[in-house]
């Protein structure tokens, strides 16, 4: 089974196309009370703008999880050891649950097909190439 990191990373590595990691990406972060906080930027994916219906659990004092979007973000909050609960959260809403992540030259593969796509995409559409250049 594929866990919720390997999955996470995946789904980041879809989207990367030398253009939306530029300005994008995932972030974690610790809270101070304590907890964890996720940020996934959704713009230029075919995330951005779906509807997420609000989440939140409140189990007990460190176990809870609110997961929301605003704007081209989806977010999460959640307590000390909730994190791979809110990591699955959203990638059972982006239909992301079973992507296979890559690993070693795999990688390198799969970046370099996605840079030719992109060239490709440029090239027979110049709105593409002028996002590239901004």
């Amino acid at each position: 089974m594929t866990s919720s990191l390997d999955q996470l990373q995946a789904w980041f590595l879809a989207q990367c196309d030398s253009v939306w990691e530029q300005g994008n990406g995932v972030h974690i972060d610790s809270l101070d009370n304590p907890g964890w906080q996720v940020r996934i930027d959704l713009e230029g994916t075919r995330w951005a703008g779906r509807d997420f219906p609000i989440r939140q659990h409140d189990r007990s004092e460190h176990d809870w999880l609110r997961c929301w979007v605003t704007g081209t973000q989806w977010h999460a909050a959640a307590g000390p050891c909730n994190l791979d609960e809110a990591i699955g959260v959203f990638l059972e809403w982006a239909g992301a649950d079973a992507l296979p992540a890559p690993r070693g030259g795999a990688v390198d593969d799969w970046l370099a097909q996605r840079w030719v796509e992109r060239q490709t995409l440029a090239a027979n559409d110049p709105a593409v190439g002028e996002e590239r250049d901004s």
